[in-house]
C-alpha cells in the first residue's frame, strides 16, 4: 500500500539506500534488561524445523510478530530472518526509551496497536522491527538469509557495506566489523554476532533460534513460471532451510502486502507456507489439487489461455469457496477479460473475506487517474477509504483527489476530522499543516 504511503522497499540483497530518510544508526550503548510484565514466558521447548509440526503464526508485517518474539527474550534466542529487508532500518533516537518500554512491559495489545502501519501515532515502522527487538534485548544473534539470482562467489564485501552504510541499517563502526567468507558476511550489528548468508551458504544453525519468514524473499527470486516456478522456488527455499536443521523456538511469518513488498496476486503463499511448516510431509508430496490448479493457472498466461485459466480458479472455488485468494484471482482473470462488473464483484468478495485485498482499489484508483478519468479514480479511492475506515493515509488522498475534482467541502469536511488524530510529530510533522490548509474556507 505504501505505494501510496511511505515506504521504502529494499530491492533483492545488495539494498538502495532511501535517500536520507532516517537518521544516522548510532551504535546504543549497553541494553538494560527489565522484566516482562505481559504473558509468562513459555518454556524453552524447541522444534526441527520440517522435522516436526509447526504452528507458524502468520502477520501482516514483521512488527506485528514482536508480541511472539518478546516471549522468548529470558532464552535471549538467534533470529534466523528469511527475507529480502533486514528491518534494521534505526529506531529514531528521540522514541528509543519509549519503544523499550513498550517491548519489555507493556501487554501485547498496546504492541499491535502502536505497530499499526496505518496507524497516525505509530511508534515502530515495519523496516525497524528488528532494530526495535535487538534494542530490547531480544536476541543474541542474527542470522539473515537473503535472496540472490547472484553466485555467492561474486557477492562483493565493498559493495556491501557501502550500502548497509548508506542505507543507514548499520552505522559505519558496524559495517567495518564485516567480513565475507564462503557466502556468509559476518560481524557485529547492535553489539552482537550477525551474519548475511547466501541461500547457497546456509549452514547447520545449532543455537535456539526465533524463525522469522518475510514473503519479501520471494519476488526478486521468481521471473515467470516457465524460468522460476513458483512452487518449486517455495520447496527449494524450504529445502535450504531444513538444511540448517534449526531448533526452532517459534516460527513467524509475515506478509508484507502493506508495505508493498509483495504483491497481491501472491499474497495465497503465506498460508501455503503455514500449510507446509504444520505438514512437513508436504514438502516432498505431489501438489494438493487446488495448489496444482493454481500452478497451472500461473503458467497459462504464457499462452493466453484466459478461459482455462478461469476454468481452473473456479474448480478452485467450488473446493475452497471461501479463499479469498481464488476470488482475487477470479477478479484479475476477468480484468483481463475486459468483463469489468464482474471483476468488481470478484474483487468485492476477496475484500469481504480479507480486506487487504482492498490495497487493489488502490491500484485501479492510479491506473484510472493515468488514463485521466477522475470520476472512476474517486470511486476506487472510496471503496478503499470505506475498506480501511480507520487509515487516515487512504482518506488524505480521498481528500486530496476530491479537492483536485472541484469538491472542495466534502474534501474540507475530511481533513477537518482528519485534524482531530494524533499525528506523530517524529514521523508526520507536516501532516497537520497539510490538513489545515485543506480545511480553508472552500472557495
Amino acid at each position: 500500500m505504501n505505494r501510496f504511503l511511505l515506504g521504502c522497499i529494499l530491492p533483492i540483497i545488495l539494498l538502495s539506500g532511501c535517500e536520507n530518510r532516517r537518521e544516522e544508526t548510532t551504535v546504543p550503548s549497553q541494553v538494560k534488561t527489565a522484566p516482562i510484565s505481559s504473558a509468562v514466558a513459555p518454556a524453552a521447548v524447541t522444534t526441527r524445523l520440517f522435522e516436526e509440526a509447526v504452528k507458524a503464526k502468520l502477520v501482516e508485517y514483521p512488527t506485528q510478530a514482536l508480541p511472539v518474539w518478546r516471549q522468548f527474550r529470558q532464552q535471549h534466542p538467534a533470529l534466523l530472518l528469511i527475507s529480502n529487508n533486514p528491518f534494521l532500518s534505526p529506531t529514531p533516537e528521540v522514541l528509543r526509551n519509549e519503544i523499550n518500554t513498550l517491548l519489555t512491559s507493556s501487554p501485547d495489545a498496546e504492541i499491535i496497536k502502536r505497530t499499526n502501519f496505518s496507524a497516525p501515532d505509530i511508534l515502530i515502522q515495519p523496516d525497524m522491527a528488528l532494530s526495535a527487538a535487538l534494542g530490547a534485548g531480544l536476541f543474541s544473534s542474527i542470522y539473515w538469509v537473503y535472496p540472490s539470482t547472484v553466485d555467492m562467489e561474486k557477492i562483493g564485501l565493498k559493495q556491501f557495506k557501502d550500502q548497509m552504510k548508506t542505507s543507514g541499517l548499520l552505522h559505519p563502526d558496524e559495517a567495518a566489523t564485516l567480513n565475507l567468507n564462503g557466502g556468509i558476511i559476518q560481524g557485529h550489528a547492535r553489539g552482537i554476532p550477525f551474519k548475511a548468508i547466501h541461500p547457497d551458504a546456509v549452514q547447520a544453525i545449532e543455537d535456539p533460534v526465533v524463525v522469522h519468514f518475510d514473503l519479501s524473499f520471494f519476488p526478486s527470486l521468481y521471473k515467470g513460471e516457465i524460468k522460476t516456478p513458483l512452487y518449486t522456488l517455495i520447496k527449494d527455499t524450504l529445502y535450504m532451510l531444513k538444511a540448517a536443521s534449526p531448533q526452532a523456538l517459534a516460527v513467524t511469518i509475515s506478509y508484507s502486502n502493506l508495505t508493498g513488498d509483495l504483491p497481491l496476486a501472491s499474497r495465497f503463499i503465506g498460508q501455503n507456507l503455514v500449510s507446509l511448516m504444520a505438514q512437513p510431509a508436504l514438502i516432498d508430496a505431489e501438489l494438493p489439487p487446488n495448489w496444482d490448479r493454481r500452478r497451472k493457472a500461473l503458467y497459462l498466461p504464457n499462452f493466453f489461455q484466459t478461459d482455462e485459466i478461469k476454468k481452473l480458479y473456479l474448480q478452485m472455488e467450488q473446493e475452497t469457496p471461501n479463499d479469498p485468494s481464488v476470488k482475487y484471482g477470479l477478479y484479475q482473470n476477468s480484468r483481463e477479460q475486459k468483463a469489468g462488473d464482474q471483476a468488481l464483484n470478484y474483487l468485492a468478495q476477496a475484500v469481504a473475506l480479507d480486506q487487504t485485498y482492498g490495497l487493489e482499489y488502490l491500484e485501479l484508483a492510479s491506473v484510472a487517474t493515468e488514463k485521466k478519468l477522475p470520476k472512476q479514480s474517486l470511486r476506487m479511492l472510496r471503496l478503499a477509504a470505506e475498506t480501511f475506515a480507520d487509515n487516515g493515509f487512504i482518506a488524505l488522498s480521498l481528500a486530496q483527489a476530491l479537492g483536485q475534482n472541484g469538491q472542495k467541502e466534502e474534501a474540507s469536511a475530511i481533513a477537518s476530522r482528519l485534524q482531530t488524530l494524533p499525528w506523530s510529530t517524529t514521523y508526520y510533522p507536516g501532516v497537520p499543516a497539510t490538513l489545515r490548509q485543506m480545511t480553508l474556507a472552500p472557495e
